[in-house]
């Protein structure tokens, strides 16, 4: 059947007014459950992976195998529960990220001190390995890899490539193990390659001389090129050739090849990046990235900071060069914590407690509550904000975009009270989860008609445009960049092969058009 999707380009965001907090629920069990991680799979259900404490108590069905397990729950796009499992060894066993593999099953990452016991059936080669395993989308493990040194070392962020090798990187005071290129500092930041059964392709190591931590990886537009994120101590040394315009610990960024060959780099800070980096891409090949600052203008840092800890984003080219530059904060602490792209706006996370000062207009409803902004992805101008809290504290947050939608998943130790209408299971920290929702408040630009058909087809898509269009995209629900593609005026036929049953999206410049493979 051939449907009429008319294109209006819209400049969008949450109304101050109109947004509400529904749909409250709690994770958790009567101990410590932290560190939620989000991953959206193609039939608009979800994954929420928890690091959890707790035994068969609370909402946790499923017994645990250590002092810490990955507890993995999957719910329906109407937030109903569908299965819950742990996964771990006698030991601890921490989640790090999920993502989709090639073939649109989960990949989990895990840093893990257990041997082979519970579900592990990998032994470990030092004192804390790195764990991933491939499950299938009722929990099943297919497959699972451990890879380690002789000491510690924490798994940090996966990636896969449209290649459908696995990139994981991980931070190690030691090179040996599983590990075989040269250390160069006290610690470094270990990159795996893999293929798409786990195995190693190569290992590489990159660092100074100091202290170097991995924060995260991601994939460059157009030319696929694996980018690194990180932050350095002693810039200008080891396999690191830029200097920092300032002492301290600053920012680094580069690019590299298919052999892990650094192709370009960069180093940028203001001597005061220590904790986490963030960094999200858009469609142009330019990226933002984000880090905590504690200075006021220093080094590459333009524009004094607002209290004692803000958020510093940070916009760069596709030559790693600074193009601009927003401080994010208020008189006291303001942490980083997550940042996205969901294709026309950012969104950034921020734990704060800081009241109404600097460019934050909500007050803290406790000691800490998230800080929630969209902002204007070309120039980071702040479009809408809005701080959630409960009475006590909220340490971590992670989102999901359910259409005009967003549900977070916040570290809690707060009673109801303020913003939080649910009870957590115990004192030690679970995951809140809500929904805010919205009316759209939005400014037509300029309109465009356009016939897609079928929809939903079996891959086969026919686009009719008046105008021609450059580098458009197919999106899977999750945002992944499956192919890029041009348009010409007329009607375009195009197969889209090897695509599996699910939600999709064409990207058009600013617009996207939801398309449903059967």
């Amino acid at each position: 059947m051939k449907q009429i999707i008319t294109l209006l380009i819209l400049y969008c965001t949450f109304s101050s007014q109109a947004q509400q907090l529904s749909s409250q629920s709690i994770i958790g069990s009567t101990n410590l459950d932290s560190d939620a991680q989000i991953l959206a799979l193609p039939d608009e259900s979800y994954l929420v992976a928890i690091t959890s404490s707790g035994g068969q108590n609370g909402m946790k069905t499923v017994p645990s195998f250590g002092a810490k397990d990955c507890w993995i729950l999957r719910y329906d796009a109407n937030d109903q529960l569908l299965w819950q499992k742990a996964f771990g060894g006698d030991s601890m066993d921490i989640v790090e990220q999920m993502v989709l593999s090639h073939d649109n099953q989960i990949l989990v990452l895990c840093s893990s001190y257990s041997g082979v016991s519970g579900n592990k059936s990998v032994e470990k080669v030092g004192h804390s390995d790195t764990w991933l395993f491939k499950m299938d989308w009722d929990g099943n493990i297919l497959w699972q890899k451990n890879y380690g040194t002789t000491s510690f070392e924490s798994a940090k962020s996966i990636l896969v490539h449209p290649d459908h090798s696995i990139y994981v990187g991980v931070n190690s005071s030691v090179v040996d193990g599983d590990f075989t290129d040269e250390a160069y500092g006290l610690e470094d930041m270990l990159l795996l390659k893999l293929d798409a059964q786990g195995d190693k392709i190569w290992d590489h190591s990159y660092g100074t001389i100091g202290n170097d931590q991995l924060e995260q990886l991601q994939l460059e537009p157009y030319t696929n090129k694996v980018v690194v994120f990180g932050n350095v101590s002693e810039a200008g040394t080891g396999n690191m050739t830029p200097t920092a315009s300032v002492a301290g610990t600053n920012c680094w960024v580069f690019k590299i090849d298919d052999n892990g060959a650094i192709l370009e780099q960069t180093c940028f800070g203001s001597g005061t990046q220590y904790g986490q980096l963030k960094a999200a891409y858009l469609p142009d090949g330019s990226c933002w990235a984000m880090v905590d600052t504690q200075s006021d203008v220093e080094g590459d840092q333009t524009l004094d900071r607002f209290g004692l800890v803000d958020t510093w984003l940070v916009h760069l080219d596709d030559n790693l060069q600074i193009i601009g530059q927003r401080i994010f904060g208020g008189t006291n602490y303001d942490w980083m914590r997550e940042l996205s792209f969901d294709g026309n706006i950012l969104e950034l996370m921020i734990m704060s407690n800081s009241p109404v000062s600097g460019n934050k207009t909500g007050s803290c409803r406790g000691f800490a509550d998230l800080w929630y902004l969209q902002l204007n992805a070309t120039d980071g101008e702040i479009l809408f904000q809005k701080t959630i809290g409960g009475s006590q504290a909220e340490y971590n947050a992670a989102s999901l975009r359910k259409g005009t939608d967003v549900r977070f998943f916040i570290e809690t130790i707060s009673p109801t009270g303020a913003d939080k209408q649910v009870s957590n299971f115990s004192m030690d920290p679970d995951i809140w989860c809500l929904t805010m929702s919205s009316t759209l408040h939005t400014n037509p630009i300029s309109s465009n008609s356009m016939l897609i058909y079928p929809n939903p087809s079996a891959g086969e898509l026919s686009i009719e445009t008046d105008f021609p269009f450059k580098n458009a995209q197919l999106h899977d629900a999750t945002s992944r960049t499956i192919q890029f593609f041009d348009l010409h005026a007329g009607v375009n036929q195009i197969r889209f092969s090897s695509l599996q049953p699910g939600t999709y999206f064409i990207e058009i410049g600013e617009d996207r058009l939801k398309w449903v493979v059967e």
